[in-house]
């Protein structure tokens, strides 16, 4: 944008349209980005800080896909590189949000003191919450590139609305495990929403319907987990399902990085 102004022969046609551009993108992005820190201010106020540290572990480890908006950007995803991404992104934080509820109460007695023990029952829904927000993100960087960044800031407001609505809904009842719920189904409906609207524009070649089952499956360990270590083995099989539907894609992703790291050595 400062490029752009300070040309001092003046902006030619095509560099307005380029500025028009970064401007409509910059007034799209202010909402959706205010949100988003409302969002978190929600969920590490309503629970205590020790309990957000823990689930941060895994927003913190957030990919986002630096998705560039050129004009050849390939909408009918023929080469399966944008599923393939998306993909790669669901794969890794489904599998570090089973990982991480079956630690949870190991991880609850390192982190947490003492009087805030306990907390390690809101930590399963606060990592559904990092997981939805990641495939959230990850739809954004889409729109970004597509140039559709009303439908972020839309489906942000929507969630915030949402979110606000629960939390005044299951607080007085649920108190602190009503927040951390209420933040999970948020980040989950604008998950939903933004993923059903991009198909519309992006033909992504993944697999939805394994993915949708393993989210299934997280919710059903999120039960377990509740009741902390009791269900360990229950937990267990789980985690081993959620691996099993992601075996192929796993051993993809692993030669990669074997391959990533050889070359790596080599040169």
């Amino acid at each position: 944008l400062k490029q752009l102004a300070l040309n001092n022969e003046g902006l030619a046609f095509e560099e307005m349209g380029e500025l028009k551009d970064c401007y409509a993108f910059v007034f799209s992005e202010m909402p959706n980005s205010f949100l988003k820190e409302v969002y978190w201010w929600i969920a590490e106020h309503a629970c205590k800080e020790d309990i957000y540290a823990q689930y941060s572990v895994l927003e913190n480890a957030a990919v986002e896909p630096s998705i560039s908006a050129i004009k050849d950007f390939d909408k009918n995803d023929t080469d399966g590189f944008l599923g393939n991404s998306y993909s790669v992104i669901n794969i890794c934080f489904v599998l570090m949000c089973s990982v991480l509820m079956i630690a949870n109460v190991f991880l609850s007695k390192l982190l947490f003191s003492n009087d805030f023990f306990t907390a390690w029952e809101y930590v399963p829904p606060l990592l559904i919450s990092a997981l939805m927000s990641q495939l959230s993100l990850t739809c954004e960087q889409y729109y970004i590139a597509i140039k559709k960044t009303s439908i972020i800031s839309i489906t942000a407001v929507v969630g915030a609305t949402i979110n606000i609505g629960l939390n005044i809904l299951l607080i007085p009842t649920y108190e602190t495990y009503g927040a951390a719920i209420a933040t999970a189904v948020s980040f989950f409906i604008v998950w939903i929403i933004r993923y059903i609207i991009l198909t519309k524009y992006i033909k992504l070649k993944h697999n939805f319907l394994v993915e949708c089952i393993s989210y299934v499956l997280l919710v059903i360990q999120l039960v377990f987990a509740y009741n902390g270590n009791t269900f360990m083995l229950c937990q267990l099989i789980t985690m081993v399902i959620i691996m099993l539907l992601y075996v192929k894609p796993i051993k993809k992703i692993i030669i990669a990085i074997l391959h990533y790291l050889t070359a790596k050595v080599k040169g």
